[in-house]
């Protein structure tokens, strides 16, 4: 679908605007209208998408406490009559409750953006937004340039907001691109369209550049394409030889798939589990899961210190929580993982959940089987 903005500035003639929506209204499924262009301008511009019947987009990205946020959504949804609102869901995702009371209007939580620093804040909150979304059937926010692989995780994160819409701006002017042709995603275009001497053509090239096939890409390649699978002559911590090597202590430095790793295994750890990981592939992204769930978090020692309290389990005390999953980076035959399991039972903490990142064959499986564990692993080579 596509979406074009119409941000033309105040001191402009509305006849220009009209025109344009006149010239392309049969070519796109949405138009856009962000309130700072034209501020004295919104309800005659309104009316007049309203008169046309036309879809259109109020992107003024509110977000304010609730009782406020009342106010905002009626003066958006019943005074303007707009088919939809981005939304900052920076006072918090409930206080956005005012709009989403409206179901049959698209709001659109703003996710994450394309302009430089944007990572600061949204590195930290975007995943929740997505399991918000997913959660309230709402639409979010979502550009199409934001990764050098943006065209693979504008896919998946489609596949999860299936009951809602993503909002993609960024294309032309800021370097996105249309790509594939996904059916919840409006692509959406401002400067390069209005600002073309051929506004009608440069919908058409927008169009013309969707594909009809949407690719899927695993995880597994996924995790090839980060470089995380070399090929070579190794031998593995088990001892057994091999022609390749899963290297996940690499997976820190790879900021988007880690975040994704983590994501990952934060949907499947066992609720009120705590957290342990295995010294020293899995601390990290471990102790990641635990920040993201809020639970406690440890890791197990190969080998006890010889000084101090000489403990193998780090962090957890016995007087918490003792139900634990632990996470390893990667299982082979399992020998290294099933010591941890060991450890941490000998430790009096009630181990009952076994997660990996990548599970190579089925030794590991075995091994598992016989503790009276759940395992799963997010990949399987």
């Amino acid at each position: 679908m596509i979406c074009v903005g119409l941000d033309f500035n105040q001191d402009q003639d509305l006849t220009k605007m009209k025109n344009l929506v006149e010239e392309i209204e049969d070519k796109v499924d949405f138009f856009k209208l962000n309130p700072a262009f034209n501020p004295t301008k919104v309800k005659e511009i309104s009316d007049f998408l309203n008169e046309r019947n036309k879809s259109w987009i109020y992107d003024g990205k509110l977000g304010d406490v609730p009782h406020t946020n009342e106010k905002y959504a009626s003066y958006v949804y019943d005074y303007l009559g707009a088919s939809g609102c981005t939304l900052n869901p920076y006072v918090g995702l409930e206080s956005l409750r005012p709009f989403l009371s409206y179901r049959n209007k698209m709001n659109f939580i703003l996710c994450r953006t394309t302009n430089e620093d944007s990572d600061t804040v949204q590195n930290l909150v975007w995943r929740k937004v997505v399991d918000f979304a997913k959660k309230e059937k709402a639409s979010i926010v979502f550009p199409s340039n934001i990764y050098s692989n943006f065209s693979h995780l504008l896919i998946e994160v489609s596949k999860e907001i299936e009951d809602g819409y993503v909002l993609s701006p960024g294309i032309g002017v800021q370097g996105g691109s249309v790509v594939f042709n996904l059916p919840n995603v409006i692509y959406s275009a401002s400067r390069s369209v209005i600002n073309s001497e051929d506004p009608s053509f440069a919908v058409q090239e927008m169009k013309a550049n969707l594909t009809l096939q949407t690719p899927t890409i695993s995880l597994l390649e996924k995790i090839e394409n980060w470089g995380l699978i070399k090929q070579g002559d190794f031998t593995l911590s088990s001892g057994v030889r091999s022609d390749f090597y899963v290297d996940m202590r690499e997976l820190s430095s790879k900021k988007g798939m880690f975040k994704e790793i983590v994501h990952l295994l934060s949907l499947r750890v066992k609720e009120d589990n705590s957290i342990l990981g295995v010294e020293s592939g899995s601390i990290g992204v471990s102790a990641c899961v635990a920040q993201t769930l809020n639970r406690r978090f440890g890791y197990v020692r190969k080998e006890s210190k010889n000084y101090g309290t000489e403990k193998y389990v780090e962090g957890l005390h016995l007087e918490e929580n003792k139900k634990v999953t632990i996470i390893e980076d990667v299982t082979t035959t399992g020998s290294s993982v099933v010591s941890a399991l060991k450890k941490a039972r000998n430790s009096g903490l009630q181990v009952n959940q076994v997660l990996a990142i990548v599970e190579r064959g089925d030794e590991a499986r075995k091994a598992l089987s016989t503790l009276e564990v759940d395992f799963q692993s997010l990949v399987k080579i």
